[in-house]
């Protein structure tokens, strides 16, 4: 399965959209989601900058949309990328195999990617952000209440997963 997540509708939906660097918590909770599984999820934010920014964290991407005279927001990153990515065969035998899931609250946008995946014959599926934001809350919970002395901190798994990415951008 391919996903692209509207990371600002999630942030919202997660009422941590005011907070300070919450793109970067935003990231964390999608990697402990995301845990073992291989997934390609593509987490798109809105930036202010005409360049924008690209991060490849395994098979997490992390995309700041750029802001310029073609890209207005996210949303026309989001598009590009559901176009794009949809057409990506995820087989050797350059078949469509899982389809892609766009992740967003964003009634323009589900219409405008709807549009352009028809008049491409892609195979996208939709899904709310409040469906995501209580998965990554249950998530946070579970990480919160693993912990007997009642400290927040990061479980093995989770160290193992750090120390794993650290390990690839230090090669």
């Amino acid at each position: 399965m391919r996903y692209i997540i509207d990371a600002n509708n999630l942030a919202g939906q997660l009422d941590i959209l005011d907070e300070e660097n919450f793109d970067l918590k935003l990231i964390e909770l999608i990697k402990q989601w995301l845990g073992d599984f291989k997934h390609q999820v593509f987490l798109v934010f809105d930036s202010l900058d005409p360049m924008g920014d690209k991060q490849v964290l395994g098979n997490l991407t992390v995309i700041y949309a750029p802001r310029d005279n073609y890209y207005q927001s996210a949303d026309d990153k989001i598009i590009e990328l559901a176009e794009d990515i949809g057409a990506i065969p995820s087989n050797k035998a350059g078949k469509h195999g899982s389809p892609l899931q766009v992740i967003t609250n964003d009634r323009d946008l589900i219409k405008a990617v709807k549009k352009t995946s028809e008049q491409n014959g892609r195979n996208v599926k939709f899904t709310s952000t409040a469906d995501l934001a209580q998965k990554l809350k249950t998530n946070i919970n579970k990480v919160d209440d693993s912990h007997e002395d009642g400290q927040r901190g990061l479980s093995d798994s989770q160290v193992r997963q750090i120390n794993k990415e650290l390990e690839e951008i230090w090669r």
